[in-house]
């Protein structure tokens, strides 16, 4: 097996960074962590986890930290981690099985999937590829003063070098709301792009990236403007191009411009329509512009491309659940209830745990036959497992307005093998020998309104349209979940052509396949986040 070292600039985590060297103690073979300046007991951390602690002073420089740092790696293969990140526990294994695969060999690095928690910890999950791993060579070397890549100095070393994508997870937590306000990221941020901005006017990379803070601080004009620079200059095979269409389209939305990003994305899906992320914020704004049919083609056409492969940006459940659940919206403002529960059905089949997707389908079940369909609903067609999952179904019922119902429900479960009670793990669905009585008796002393449809439906489900805090993993708005604007990126090709090697994973999580390739495919995924909270 391959050695690898574990490779870090930190500053004042002492609160996160046990966390993410946790993460990683049985997976790495030696941990270098670079402190810029800590006064809050970091290194002590760091070495008390068996770290070797590098001090260098801060030089407005990202790249600078990161090489100093791999002048001292002696692993085979480098794997790089932020304090506000931390490797998925089910995956430590995957990662293990990485290093120990022959396939690895052909390869001079590789993608992990980073999980960005946005707002407030409930308002969705934006997934990036992001190039973490790559072989200890002297040549790779990161460059740029905010926002680094290896990419480059892995291509222009060996031009045709092969990356490999895997669906190893780190996940990511640094840029939830409060977190990035009581750092100063956008003002630290956008001063180091301006720096590097007078040095390379031109470059749409770093226009790309300063269109995302301004957005993040809530500029929507002012982002709009970079964005358009990016758009102008960049050649159309960058990795970042298609998220310079859907944020500036995000942007003019929210500048009040819907005409200009409904323009924006026609371009974007016309020169990228297998991107499913375009198709799906077209169909947000068409939503939100009451074009119901334009906007159920949008929708489609993303639910029909499904979810993006594992080399691409996206957001978590679009193409997938989260498309699902818009079109069951869609349906049910229409006045369709039948296909709004089927689609709502469809989000939760795609995704069992989410908590949007289970109480869209309850609070359906609802408007549609009051308590007495919803508590029939829940027995169903839910399949619980477990304690946790049977207490989320009772909290849709009553966040639904249906407490009756849930009462009735927690009965049920407890007298027909409750995993509450009996302490199993049953499917449960219906009462021994199918007999709903205890249910159906109750049913049927119950007198629900008949509440109308169209636009009086669509009301009655913006109800539950907020952040639902009682599920836990719960999504949050059906909006575009960019909290104050999408983070930006590092890792990525930073403009270079689509070059060079990606072998896509083919199924295996963490093992590079060596016949699944997509020639001419990247030269470095477009990060879609930014992991600038290490140091400054």
């Amino acid at each position: 097996m391959v050695r690898l070292t574990l490779a870090m600039i930190v500053r004042n985590e002492a609160g996160r960074l046990s966390r993410a060297l946790q993460s990683v103690r049985d997976v790495v073979d030696e941990m270098i962590v670079v402190d810029t300046g800590s006064t809050d007991g970091t290194p002590e951390i760091a070495r008390a986890h068996g770290a070797r602690v590098v001090a260098v002073p801060w030089q407005d420089d990202f790249s600078a930290a990161r090489n100093a740092g791999l002048e001292f790696a002696r692993g085979d293969w480098v794997f790089v981690l932020d304090a506000d990140e931390w490797l998925e526990p089910a995956d430590r294994g995957r990662l293990k099985a990485l290093l120990w695969s022959p396939a690895l060999a052909a390869y001079e690095g590789g993608f992990v999937q980073i999980w960005n928690r946005l707002g407030d910890g409930r308002e969705g999950v934006a997934v990036h590829p992001a190039l973490r791993l790559f072989r200890n060579r002297p040549e790779h070397r990161f460059s740029g003063r905010v926002h680094e890549q290896i990419a480059a100095a892995i291509f222009r070393r060996k031009p045709d070098a092969a990356l490999f994508v895997s669906d190893i997870r780190v996940h990511h937590d640094g840029y939830l709301r409060d977190v990035v306000r009581l750092r100063g990221k956008i003002e630290r941020n956008e001063r180091l792009l301006r720096q590097a901005l007078l040095a390379a006017p031109d470059d749409p990379f770093l226009w790309y990236n300063l269109g995302v803070e301004a957005l993040r601080r809530g500029a929507a004009a002012e982002a709009a403007q970079a964005f358009v620079r990016a758009r102008e200059t960049m050649a159309p095979a960058v990795s970042f191009a298609p998220l310079v269409y859907k944020y500036e389209a995000l942007a003019r939305r929210l500048a009040g411009d819907p005409d200009g990003a409904r323009a924006v994305l026609e371009a974007g899906c016309r020169r990228y329509p297998h991107h499913p992320d375009l198709w799906h914020l077209w169909g947000e704004i068409e939503a939100a512009a009451g074009r119901f049919w334009t906007a159920e083609a949008a929708y489609a056409t993303a639910y029909a491309l499904g979810p993006a492969p594992p080399g691409v940006p996206t957001e978590a459940g679009v193409g997938g659940a989260r498309t699902a659940a818009a079109l069951a919206r869609l349906r049910a403002a229409l006045g369709d209830l039948a296909g709004a529960r089927r689609w709502a059905g469809e989000a939760l089949r795609q995704a069992p745990g989410d908590g949007r997707a289970l109480g869209l389908l309850i609070r359906l079940a609802v408007v549609a036959g009051g308590e007495r369909e919803a508590v029939r609903t829940a027995v169903r067609l839910l399949r619980v497992r477990d304690v946790q999952a049977a207490e989320r179904v009772a909290g849709a019922l009553r966040a639904a307005g249906a407490p009756r119902a849930a009462a009735v429900y927690v009965r049920y479960l407890r007298r027909f093998g409750s995993p509450m009670v009996q302490g199993a793990r049953p499917p449960v669905g219906r009462a021994p020998g199918g007999r709903l009585w205890a249910v159906e008796r109750w049913l049927a002393g119950v007198r629900h309104p008949a509440w109308r449809t169209g636009t009086v439906l669509a009301a009655r489900l913006s109800l539950f349209d907020g952040a639902t805090p009682w599920i836990e993993g719960a999504h949050g708005a059906e909006d575009s979940p960019v909290a104050g604007g999408p983070p930006s990126g590092e890792d990525r090709s930073g403009g270079l052509p689509l070059s060079g090697r990606v072998a896509w994973d083919g199924g295996r999580p963490g093992v590079p396949a060596a016949g699944v390739r997509k020639e001419g495919g990247m030269g470095g995924a477009a990060d879609d986040f930014a992991r600038d909270d290490r140091a400054g």
